[in-house]
């Protein structure tokens, strides 16, 4: 008997332990080795929201005050479900705690996909939606673009349905002026599109930014599937960029391009960007000389490259490896020319040294088209590139998601976990740090803030073996 006490005894407080251990990881202390390198960020704060189905952030934006506002979509119970799958916003205050989580849409599925903040604290949120009622006033068929303003406390001050019969899809919103930018793909050829010419189509359309109503809308493409998925505006213009599926001869090849309209959607040029075999585009930054491109090919067992496109037109591609599988995610562009790139790539027979098996993390610079210098991270399992920023001193923080236990980021870790790494001017590592608050966490989404300040979004088991919805905020450490 006093043997059984004692075991009692040992497990409450056994328990007491591991409960303590693990909600004061939760108030924000996280997990930070103490290795030689000292921390470089800290945990800000972190929150699990959502049910036990599958919620998820889809996107995040920054508040003016140090909160964040949520986006994504939700399927769990809950009190103000609509239908099948919901368009989700949760807005947190600067310490993560929330001050209202809401649900959007009807019976049909929804989601939100883009978050845009406004000065006044009003949100643009951009959905795809299926629903026919609830909140969704207007249905034109299958899947339809879907705007919303909300204000701060997540009520509709107006909402916009736009597409046709068919599949039509909006992936980014930018405000500018007394406009509402919005760029994607369409199959449409009726309602708010007046043709389509094959496949699908690269649609763009304006609607007012204070009543939501539709300024112009315009689809451009050839046969095969187009699609935008960058906005750059300027004073007087704006300039869509994306993909081209060009046909030659039978056999179709993706190719960037980029289109520009003038405030009252009348098309100024389009351009597609001749690119050896199959060029996807991944991402685009602007330069002192007009932008810089990047994304992924088919060329040479699918190489990374990275494209510079002049105020002029002029194009100029660099492939940045040979026999591997690789590819660009991230670019940053500074005055004196250079470029600093992010990808990933996969080889076994890379000529850059210092691989290390499955997929690497690669950061790389290039100036004038030659490439000064090139940083592979990772270990033997898969890495995948998360964010590249440069800090004032001119060193570089770059957020992995990896799934090694050894090599650069060796680490006893049962699941996926976060590292942040420190680079020199030359891309040399010279500190690293793991960021795992959560027992078994996946990162699927890093929002990087005007700060440096890093929003990661994902799913995370709890200790309770329920599955959750996680965001966490880093800011650099002082």
């Amino acid at each position: 008997m006093r043997s059984a006490v004692r075991t009692l005894v040992l497990f409450i407080l056994l328990s007491s332990i591991i409960t303590i251990a693990y909600y004061g990881r939760a108030r924000g202390e996280g997990d930070i080795p103490g290795d030689r390198f000292s921390s470089l960020y800290d945990i800000t704060w972190m929150a699990a929201l959502g049910g036990s189905g599958s919620d998820a952030f889809i996107d995040a934006a920054f508040t003016a005050e140090g909160g964040a506002l949520l986006i994504g979509e939700a399927d769990s119970a809950s009190e103000d479900a609509r239908g099948k799958m919901d368009a989700w916003a949760v807005r947190l205050d600067p310490r993560g705690d929330a001050i209202w989580s809401r649900r959007y849409g009807g019976r049909g599925g929804d989601k939100f996909v883009a978050a845009h903040m406004m000065t006044n604290g009003d949100c643009l949120l951009l959905a795809e939606t299926e629903s026919v009622d609830g909140d969704v006033k207007l249905h034109r068929g299958e899947v339809d673009a879907w705007v919303l303003r909300v204000d701060a406390q997540g009520d509709i001050i107006w909402s916009k349905s736009l597409g046709g019969t068919l599949d039509d899809r909006l992936r980014t919103i930018v405000a500018s002026g007394s406009t509402i930018l919005l760029a994607g793909e369409t199959n449409s050829y009726n309602h708010d599109l007046t043709s389509n010419h094959g496949g699908t189509d690269a649609w763009i359309c304006a609607i007012s930014l204070d009543s939501g109503k539709t300024l112009w809308s315009r689809s451009v493409g050839g046969t095969g599937d187009d699609r935008f998925l960058f906005i750059k505006a300027d004073a007087s213009n704006w300039q869509l960029l994306g993909e081209w599926a060009v046909d030659e001869g039978g056999a179709t090849r993706i190719q960037p391009f980029i289109y520009t309209v003038d405030q009252d959607g009348n098309e100024l040029g389009r351009e597609v960007l001749s690119m050896k075999n199959d060029a996807w585009l991944l991402d685009v930054a602007n330069s002192d000389t007009g932008l810089v491109l990047a994304g992924k090919s088919s060329a040479d067992d699918s190489d990374g490259w990275v494209g510079t496109l002049s105020a002029d037109g002029d194009f100029n591609e660099k492939y940045l490896e040979n026999n591997t599988k690789s590819s660009i995610v991230r670019t940053l562009t500074y005055a004196d020319g250079m470029i600093v790139a992010l990808g990933e790539l996969e080889s076994t027979d890379s000529r850059l040294r210092g691989t290390h098996g499955g997929k690497d993390v690669w950061v790389l610079s290039i100036k004038q088209g030659d490439t000064q210098w090139e940083q592979a991270l990772g270990g033997s399992g898969d890495e995948s590139p998360l964010a590249l920023m440069r800090r004032p001193d001119g060193r570089f923080i770059v957020a992995t998601q990896s799934g090694s236990k050894d090599g650069d980021l060796e680490s006893r870790h049962a699941s996926s976990i976060i590292w942040l790494t420190l680079l020199d001017g030359n891309g040399n590592l010279k500190g690293k740090q793991k960021v795992s608050p959560f027992p078994d966490q996946t990162i699927t989404r890093c929002v990087v803030g005007t700060r440096r300040e890093l929003l990661l979004l994902g799913r995370a088991t709890m200790m309770n073996g329920r599955t959750q919805a996680i965001a966490i905020k880093l800011t650099e450490a002082r």
